[in-house]
């Protein structure tokens, strides 16, 4: 479908505003879709408000908590930066905005931690820390249960786990 104001380009995004009952729609490539938003066509009640697909991942409306004040000690950026962008400038700023971020991230992929696949040289590592991580909290447990043969033998599954990573 070509854009509606250029007739040109192909049209790649679809505006639809209802005001009163009255609805506007509209088919146009996105350079059109640009000046269409900086006339004001859609301002007032557009569902994206200043940043085109910002809100639809709980970004584009304007900050009124405290947090527009703290900056990421990486790259400086503000969370009302990072909200008017669409991403995260650095690293650092998902542990410096991990409050704010989390809703949105929950949002979009459903956890807010990686559960994805590692490398696979790290595989053994993090199934071998799993590993003492369970023995351990059986150890806890034999030793607060007073079983104290069974807790040696935890013991030493232990020692002989951490000695093959040496």
């Amino acid at each position: 479908m070509k854009c509606e104001k250029c007739n040109q380009k192909e049209a790649t995004i679809f505006f639809e505003q209802t005001v009163n009952g009255e609805s506007t729609a509209m088919h146009l490539c996105p350079e059109c879709a640009a000046k269409v938003k900086k006339e004001g066509f859609f301002d007032d009640g557009f569902p994206f408000g200043s940043n085109l697909f910002g809100s639809l991942f709980g970004l584009g409306a304007p900050q009124r908590t405290g947090t527009s004040l703290k900056k990421c000690e990486g790259c400086g950026a503000t969370f009302a930066d990072i909200r008017r962008e669409g991403k995260a400038a650095c690293p650092r700023c998902y542990a410096t905005f991990a409050k704010e971020l989390e809703p949105t991230l929950r949002s979009l992929h459903g956890n807010v931690t990686h559960v994805g696949r590692a490398p696979a040289q790290r595989k053994g590592a993090k199934e071998k820390a799993r590993q003492l991580d369970g023995l351990r909290n059986a150890l806890r447990t034999a030793v607060a249960a007073e079983e104290y043969e069974k807790a040696a033998e935890l013991r030493d599954q232990i020692k002989t786990l951490e000695k093959e990573d040496a």
